[in-house]
C-alpha cells in the first residue's frame, strides 16, 4: 500500500491489467487494486446494508469507483 498511497499523493495512476476473463492480474498492478478498493469497501460500506444491491448503496457505490478511477488507468 505504500506505492499505493504515494503515487496517489503525486497524482499518478497506477496501471492494471486484466486476463481473459476481466480479472486484475495480480503481478500487474491487480492486487493493489484488489486491496484499495478491500479497504475503500470497508471505510464507506456500512454492516447494515443487506445487499450490494440496496438503492441507498448508489452514492457509496459512485464514491468507491470515483476513489478508484482517480488512483488506477486500467489498461
Amino acid at each position: 500500500m505504500k506505492k499505493f498511497i504515494r503515487s496517489r499523493s503525486k497524482n499518478v495512476k497506477l496501471h492494471v491489467e486484466w486476463n481473459m476473463k476481466s480479472q486484475p492480474l495480480n503481478n500487474k498492478g491487480g492486487h493493489t487494486l484488489v486491496s484499495c478498493i478491500g479497504v475503500l469497501v470497508r471505510r464507506n460500506v456500512s454492516i447494515t446494508f443487506s445487499s450490494w444491491n440496496d438503492v441507498r448503496m448508489n452514492s457509496v457505490k459512485g464514491r468507491i469507483w470515483e476513489d478508484t478511477i482517480v488512483s488506477f488507468h486500467a489498461t
